[in-house]
């Protein structure tokens, strides 16, 4: 898994979790939790390192928000 500018930027807006799987890698964290009211599902992927943070918040299995804190490289 590569935490870096370039691979965030390469996730977009209704992709599935499967296609930022493949770019990103399997998260080190995964929440699902039910959305009430809507209906439907909130899936949150958190991928981490030393001196990096990505966060990708899925809504029934597409992407919402993309968020990304990168560190200088060791």
């Amino acid at each position: 898994m590569t935490l870096t500018q370039a691979n965030l930027d390469k996730i977009h807006e209704n992709m599935t979790a499967q296609e930022v799987k493949a770019i990103l890698g399997e998260p080190n964290e995964s929440k699902t939790e039910p959305i009430p009211i809507v209906g439907g599902t909130k899936t949150t992927y958190t991928y981490e390192n030393k001196n990096s943070q990505v966060t990708i918040v899925l809504k029934n299995d597409s992407v919402q928000t993309k968020e990304g804190h990168f560190g200088t490289p060791q």
